[in-house]
């Protein structure tokens, strides 16, 4: 992710309007001031919608009467720096269906920690930051949909309202990909698995078992439990 810069706009309406004027493919998240507000809608900064006085006499329409507006030239960064603004553990990002910068909504997430280790006295802690990347994420499950791709896990089904809207994202390297020297690609590398699926995939190896491997051992278990009980 490349480093750029975040700015707040907060009871200062002409420092926001010069900044959409100097940066019109810039972005921009209107969102509640108070931290605990997690909900934002994503622009673009030429976008009619964003510029529009909704109050247009009243001084600060802006960024006043209880909004902010943070900005930035990256897309990227600005969702990143969501969980700096935010107190919640899942941060709805509505898109502007008038400028439409994504083809869908992004739900962001507070990294997930993940521990492994062959005992319990030695664990490493690993993050991948791609799995953690909004942006990332939302053009993952544009792709391939919200249920787990190793079960099929739908979270809503299984858990209700709470659960809907919530998979983790697994990030799926190969020694061949390694070899050619391939970034990292959301829509060839990134699977939406729920989060014991994710866990399995990691557990106790250097490089993670794939999405078809873990597929395959989970039907073979399947076949040999079957087998089992037509033994009975």
């Amino acid at each position: 992710m490349s480093e750029m810069t975040i700015h707040v706009f907060d009871s200062s309406d002409a420092d926001y309007l010069q900044w959409m004027k100097d940066h019109p493919r810039g972005f921009v998240l209107n969102t509640k001031r108070p931290t605990n507000q997690a909900y934002a809608m994503l622009h673009r900064s030429n976008c009619s919608h964003i510029r529009s006085l909704r109050n247009g006499e009243v001084q600060s329409s802006f960024t006043e009467h209880g909004w902010i507006k943070i900005c930035s030239e990256d897309l990227q960064t600005l969702l990143a720096s969501m969980i700096n603004h935010k107190t919640a553990p899942l941060i709805p990002v509505a898109r502007c269906k008038a400028c439409n910068v994504l083809e869908q909504d992004v739900v962001i997430e507070r990294h997930a920690l993940h521990f492994s280790g062959q005992d319990d006295k030695v664990s490493t802690l690993s993050i991948d930051p791609l799995e953690h990347d909004p942006l990332a994420r939302a053009l993952c499950i544009q792709r391939h949909g919200s249920n787990c791709s190793v079960c099929n896990t739908d979270m809503s089904v299984r858990y209700g309202n709470i659960g809907s809207g919530f998979i983790e994202i697994h990030h799926q390297r190969s020694s061949a990909i390694k070899e050619l020297g391939h970034g990292p690609d959301p829509l060839r590398d990134l699977y939406p698995v729920c989060p014991n699926c994710h866990a399995m995939l990691h557990r106790g190896r250097e490089m993670p078992l794939t999405v078809n491997e873990l597929k395959a051992a989970m039907r073979k278990i399947s076949a040999r439990r079957n087998d089992m009980l037509m033994d009975l």
